[in-house]
């Protein structure tokens, strides 16, 4: 009995370790400018952790839903960067009840695979609407401008509790096991299983 539960704990592991380091994506927030009736673009990338390839739905929140068009799902092959396009256009009409700084956020969600435990993985992006007509205007730089090769160093960075995963393999691996030790507890309490110490 006891050998069946540490295999399954193993078992458990290897798949834990592999759902937590789902997705990643570029640093910064996604900052639109419009002018009143008229459309602007952006994009920032996502990328595949894993080593195959995954889609992942796609869903705005907050007051920038009305404004901007996304992509419903994306397809990501492993390993590289694929990039969202977000368009953002205010209408003739707008009244400005949203004032010059419209925000929200844009999600990314992988979904885990169906089973006793399901685990989705989710990125978050930060977006802002600007329309310089009712006040709206980027941030002051704080530091001398960047080289274009600096901006492209910077946009490939991964942000976030995914780019520490990545970078640290213990973390991921201890994080992991934190999980199997959890679900592990959670099937012994259902099915009564119970360890004796010797």
């Amino acid at each position: 009995m006891k050998k069946s539960i540490i295999a399954i704990v193993f078992l458990l592991s290897l798949i834990s370790v592999n759902s937590v380091l789902g997705l990643g994506l570029t640093a910064g927030t996604v900052r639109i400018v419009v002018d009143v009736g008229s459309s602007n673009s952006s994009r920032f990338g996502l990328l595949n952790n894993e080593n195959e390839t995954v889609t992942v739905s796609l869903r705005v929140e907050g007051d920038v839903a009305e404004f901007i068009e996304i992509p419903e799902e994306l397809e990501l092959v492993p390993k590289k960067l694929t990039y969202v396009d977000v368009t953002a256009t205010i209408p003739e009409d707008y009244d400005g009840s949203f004032g010059g700084n419209i925000t929200g956020y844009i999600f990314a969600v992988q979904e885990g695979t169906p089973g006793q435990v399901q685990i989705n993985v989710q990125a978050r992006k930060a977006v802002q609407i600007l329309i310089p007509e009712f006040g709206g205007k980027l941030p002051e730089p704080t530091q001398i401008q960047q080289t274009s090769e600096q901006k492209v160093e910077e946009e490939s960075s991964l942000t976030g509790f995914t780019s520490l995963l990545s970078s640290n393999p213990l973390l991921s691996v201890g994080l992991g096991a934190a999980i199997v030790l959890v679900i592990a507890f959670i099937i012994s309490r259902t099915f009564n299983i119970s360890i004796k110490r010797r």
